[in-house]
Parts: structure tokens; C-alpha cells; sequence
């Protein structure tokens, strides 16, 4: 009961400012935290005792794994906020390349996948800025809209464009 300051602020019995339910939550989360590992670590011990009893070898690469960390994240924000970078048009192409990390991270569950959009991030070239055709005019700025180029990027890039083909691109998206 003693890490369960937020619990008990919202059911009325005691008021704390956020920084007090804050480090009560890093508490809690330290605690669980330790929990876990000595649960994780019981468990190992029991499948060890288990395949010692049924003459068993047990293979080298098993393990078990327990949730280290019990952060509360509110991912659909943090993505909010990540977009809301992009749309500021910071001009640098290390800037964008880590918020698509950020975004990738938070998205992507898959280790071995995430490792390869990791990869394709870094290694992504810079994208070729060809002479625009109304054929292809709409495609191109809507590639570049996702790769985080701001309207006023666009137009110095495309000084053929006015911001009525940006404004109709988007839309099209």
C-alpha cells in the first residue's frame, strides 16, 4: 500500500502535487521492477530444478523474460507529438531521420523488423527533386510532404509550385 499515492489522490483520501505522484510512481516502478527480476529469476530456477528431475538437458539459449520496466506511456500522444515536429520544418535531415526513428520505435514491436527500419532510416538517400510534370507533380510533393518537407521547403525546392498545388496534394493524401 505504500507506493499507491495516486490510487489512493484519486479516490479522495489524499491530495499530492504531480511532482510527489511522479516520484512515487519512479518508486513504484523501481519496486516492481525489482519484483520482476526475482520472479524472472524463479521462474529460470524452477525450469532448471524441472529438467534436472526428468533428466532433461536444457538448451543453452533458453531463458526467461520478465517486463523490466512498467512505465505508463501514452503512445498515441507521444506520435501526436512527433507529427506536430515534423510539421514544424526543422531544416536538417538528422532532425527528421531521429523523429522517424522515434516513430518507428514506438510503432514497431518487432525487434528484427525495427532493426531493419532503423537501417533503411539511416541509409535512406536524399530524395532527387526532378522536373515536375503535371503527370507527376502531385506524386512528388506528396513524397516529399511524408518525408517531413515543410510547404515553404517545397516551394524553394520547386520554384515552378505555388502553395495551391501543395494545398491540393495534401488533400489527395
Amino acid at each position: 500500500m505504500t507506493h499507491l499515492g495516486a490510487i489512493m489522490a484519486a479516490k479522495g483520501l489524499s491530495i499530492k502535487s504531480g511532482i510527489a505522484l511522479s516520484t512515487e510512481f519512479e518508486m513504484l516502478n523501481t519496486r516492481l521492477a525489482d519484483k520482476s527480476a526475482k520472479l524472472e529469476q524463479a521462474e529460470y530456477n524452477m525450469w532448471k530444478l524441472f529438467h534436472k528431475w526428468t533428466n532433461l538437458q536444457m538448451d543453452d539459449e533458453f531463458n526467461v523474460l520478465y517486463k523490466k520496466t512498467f512505465d505508463l506511456r501514452d503512445e498515441h500522444a507521444d506520435l501526436s507529438l512527433l507529427n506536430q515536429a515534423l510539421q514544424i520544418g526543422v531544416q536538417s535531415e538528422t532532425f527528421t531521420k531521429e523523429i522517424h526513428k522515434q516513430i518507428a520505435r514506438i510503432v514497431v514491436e518487432n525487434g528484427d523488423k525495427l532493426d531493419d527500419i532503423m537501417r533503411e532510416i539511416d541509409d535512406e538517400p536524399e530524395m532527387t527533386h526532378p522536373t515536375l510534370t503535371d503527370e507527376n507533380k502531385i506524386a512528388h510533393i506528396q513524397e516529399m510532404i511524408r518525408q517531413g518537407s515543410t510547404d515553404a521547403n517545397i516551394l524553394e525546392l520547386h520554384p515552378e509550385l505555388v502553395q495551391e498545388d501543395i494545398d491540393n496534394a495534401r488533400g489527395e493524401m
